[in-house]
């Protein structure tokens, strides 16, 4: 076993599972113990966590605002010991500027080495809430991100807070100084991902001209960012793009411009109206396109749906994932039976995710329809839009406890589950001789009510109708937290003591000693 812990790749497996305070005891243990543990301590590192490093007579956290600030001037000698024994180990680096200011990267500048952190893969840059901090990050990009450094992701948070959205000119000169200089440096990048205002556009030319020198991006996110039609077509002659997440505007279909593209994207996720969404799936030539998500405008008539189907060749999409606005009404029909009877030609589908304005209701039977048009199905995500975090009681789901029981009966193949659910009531009795063969291994439940049984009760019906079950947790604040804490501890214990094969009779008991806080 001593010889085992000698093998880096050995302890690391050990070691990346446990807890912070756990691997800050472990780097005290011996050399080679603390190389690996301080490994995964600062392999992901905010900044200014990063910056507290340096001398202590440097430094200070101001009280109120908790940001870092130095107190006097940086030497060359300051980031020479601990500094330079720590920043390689940094991979994945965040900067957030609600706790940085923007002085802060200036006096970096005057005096850090080059390159600050060498092994960085990963940079997030986040609250870039102001255009001097905007400007500050673009400036500063080479003291982070040097001429041909190998970084392979990158997140920028580019959001203005309203009243620092600079004009259109200002965006584009901004935009296209920032953008050219970051793919100069940052040539091998794997994943791009920019969130932004709804209200700009992406310059088809600033695009066009980052996007050309990033030949072997993979992945692109482009967040409340609308891209026009010239946008799109430079994404479609990127050769190596296998995951696109973007918006948008409506142009007409007839255009013809958009003839083929995409060689090999596998992930397409868009929010955009149905004809425009048309023109970009008939443009995809990629033989390995497998997931698709279609963020519906709200005005979007379901029954144009069936012309998206016969586009995508559902035989071939294993995960789809639909925001569309199914509208509540009186004369309640399963939806699979009407709206989207067309997703049953997905035969292979593993995933599917489906959301639905405030006002619809799912019920029991329409879990059931969904669950068994799709025998491959492993992953089901249904629920609101955009659920209230506050009012649990604003739109009561249909869907009752019993249909957990109806899961773990006839659907085993299920493995993550997240469902809206009404958890008034007793939960259903389950018969004596049941044996549940459920692979569940992740329930996340939306209560539209509070819970009207006790916490371990609720804790050993799950347990005995998923006995693979690992994690249950909640979509939003909606119940007491004290409340689903007390489910959780329950559930682990019970968890805990099924695995070492006790009897039901011996759960029972076991459940009642840890409610009445005697086990």
């Amino acid at each position: 076993m001593e010889h085992a812990l000698n093998i880096p790749e050995i302890r690391m497996i050990i070691f990346k599972p446990q807890s912070q305070s756990t691997l800050t005891r472990l780097a005290l243990v011996s050399r080679s113990f603390s190389n690996s543990a301080l490994d995964i301590l600062y392999d992901v590192c905010a900044l200014d966590d990063l910056l507290q490093v340096l001398p202590r007579d440097l430094w200070r956290i101001d009280e109120n605002s908790s940001k870092f600030t130095f107190i006097r001037p940086l030497q060359t000698k300051d980031w020479l010991g601990r500094f330079t024994h720590y920043s390689p180990r940094v991979k994945t680096l965040l900067i957030s500027f609600s706790r940085l200011t923007e002085t802060i990267l200036s006096l970096i500048a005057l005096s850090a080495p080059s390159p600050l952190l060498p092994s960085l893969k990963t940079l997030n840059v986040i609250n870039m809430g102001s255009l001097s901090a905007r400007i500050s990050f673009w400036t500063y990009i080479p003291m982070f991100i040097p001429r041909g450094h190998p970084i392979e992701s990158i997140h920028l948070s580019c959001f203005y807070f309203s009243q620092n959205i600079p004009s259109s000119a200002e965006l584009e000169l901004l935009e296209a100084a920032g953008l050219d200089l970051l793919t100069k440096n940052a040539p091998s990048v794997r994943e791009f991902r920019l969130w932004a205002n709804p209200s700009h556009q992406v310059f088809p030319e600033i695009l066009r001209g980052a996007l050309e020198r990033w030949q072997w991006l993979q992945s692109l996110t482009l967040l409340g960012i609308s891209v026009s039609l010239d946008g799109v077509l430079v994404l479609s002659n990127l050769r190596s793009l296998s995951t696109l997440d973007f918006t948008m505007p409506e142009w007409a279909p007839e255009d013809g411009r958009l003839a083929s593209g995409f060689p090999v994207l596998e992930t397409l996720s868009v929010d955009a109206s149905v004809a425009a969404c048309i023109s970009l799936l008939q443009a995809i030539t990629s033989p390995n396109f497998r997931n698709f998500t279609w963020k519906s405008p709200s005005d979007t008539a379901l029954s144009m749906f069936d012309a998206l189907v016969n586009i995508l060749a559902p035989e071939a999409i294993c995960n789809l994932s639909l925001s569309v606005t199914f509208h509540s009404n009186t004369d309640h029909v399963p939806i699979i039976e009407s709206d989207l009877s067309c997703l049953h030609k997905f035969v292979n589908m593993e995933r599917l995710t489906l959301t639905f304005d405030d006002g619809f209701n799912l019920n029991n039977e329409d879990l059931r329809n969904i669950i068994k048009k799709f025998p491959l199905l492993d992953q089901l995500s249904l629920g609101p839009a955009s659920p209230s975090p506050w009012n649990v009681d604003e739109n009561p789901s249909s869907i009752t406890l019993d249909a957990l029981l109806v899961i773990a009966k006839e659907f085993p193949r299920l493995k993550n589950l997240l469902l809206p659910i009404s958890l008034s009531g007793p939960p259903p009795s389950i018969p004596g001789d049941f044996t549940s063969s459920s692979e569940l291994i992740s329930l996340t439940l939306d209560p539209s009510s509070d819970l009207d049984f006790s916490p371990g009760t609720c804790a050993a019906y799950l347990v005995r109708l998923f006995p693979h079950l690992r994690a249950a947790s909640l979509a939003r604040a909606s119940l007491e937290e004290d409340t689903w804490v007390e489910v959780s501890r329950i559930m682990g214990h019970l968890i805990e003591a099924r695995e070492r094969g006790w009897k039901e009779a011996e759960m029972q008991r076991f459940r009642e000693a840890l409610e009445l806080g005697s086990a």
